[in-house]
């Protein structure tokens, strides 16, 4: 934001950041920056970046519970669930064939930080996006799972800009819009994927 700011000095930014679904229009936001696969039709949507998933854990959780070799292998283990996620699913795609395997656990939070954090602490194994993570697993705090898989993460694979169609129209939307979608053209962390990262050992 100090970038942006610095390039368009007359215009005043304030920035709400919330982990709930905004309802763009009701609540008086001209842009939302959201995590999806599918935008909301009725709504402008453009695509800033692909963001890739991780299911991890940490080195001593892995030491003390049964090997997770393949997605059904989670069944058995406490797996930190974000309360914000449409479902109990997590889902995995490998040679094109798509896998769905429940998951349960004992702590849920309503946060991707939340859940960071609990994974850190051992609480279990975690769904996150691998700029959240990549630091933890070069550091070796984290071992990242079945890699071999591509996730989908439960909020969606892409972040967009989502604004009202008539939004687009202020000069100001335009050029913000327009920035969001050159900042993101830059390598950032999350271009990062699995195969960046070292694997937890078989």
């Amino acid at each position: 934001m100090g970038s942006f700011l610095r390039q368009y000095p007359d215009i005043r930014v304030s920035l709400v950041l919330s982990d709930r679904y905004i309802d763009v229009v009701d609540e008086g936001f001209d842009v939302a920056v959201r995590l999806t696969s599918r935008p909301v039709e009725s709504f402008v949507a453009r695509r800033l970046a692909g963001i890739a998933y991780a299911v991890c854990a940490t080195p001593a959780y892995l030491a003390s519970h049964a090997a997770i070799a393949v997605p059904a292998d989670l069944s058995a283990h406490d797996c930190v669930l974000n309360g914000l996620a449409p479902d109990s699913e997590w889902t995995f795609v490998r040679d094109s064939v798509q896998t769905s395997v429940p998951v349960r656990g004992r702590l849920t939070v309503n946060s991707s930080e939340s859940v960071r954090v609990a994974v850190l602490d051992g609480a279990g194994v975690g769904l996150l996006p691998l700029f959240a993570v990549a630091e933890d697993v070069r550091a070796g705090r984290v071992q990242v799972l079945l890699d071999g898989h591509t996730v989908e993460g439960a909020f969606g694979n892409s972040v967009y800009a989502i604004f009202a169609p008539g939004k687009f129209l202020s000069p100001k939307i335009r050029v913000f819009v327009d920035y969001l979608v050159a900042a993101f053209a830059k390598e950032h962390p999350w271009d990062l994927h699995a195969r960046d990262l070292p694997a937890a050992p078989a």
